[in-house]
């Protein structure tokens, strides 16, 4: 019985790890990708700048409502990042607490085993 938790508490914590590595390799690629696409993206809008430029200004549109869509575009991928990464950590959050509670089976274990040697080669009192 007490091998088995100790096994349990054993795949949970290389788990955990594992969970834990994948969500910093996420985080980092998710936010590299977040930038490059948003400079790509501000590229793009430089170079439609570029070469209509005329037909813009004669339509009467500004620059600082394109602005803010370059920045919304950004801060909604930064909104998904940090959605992806708390559904990582509520399952690190779960793993946890079933990592705690079998710590706990397993201390009740390994003390009830050492009160039952302690009572029978000890005399009673």
């Amino acid at each position: 019985m007490v091998s088995e938790i100790k096994k349990e508490l054993d795949g949970l914590s290389a788990e955990m790890r594992e969970l834990t590595r994948a969500r910093w390799n996420y985080l980092n690629e998710m936010l590299r990708f977040s930038l490059s696409s948003w400079i790509f993206g501000f590229a793009c809008f430089f170079s439609t700048l570029l070469v209509f430029r005329p037909q813009i200004v004669e339509q009467g549109m500004t620059y600082s409502s394109s602005f803010g869509l370059l920045i919304f575009g950004e801060a909604v991928a930064l909104l998904i990042i940090a959605l992806r990464v708390r559904r990582y950590d509520q399952g690190l959050r779960k793993l946890e607490s079933a990592r705690r509670k079998l710590l706990l089976e397993y201390q009740k274990l390994m003390l009830s085993y050492v009160k039952a040697t302690i009572r029978g080669r000890l005399p009673t009192l």
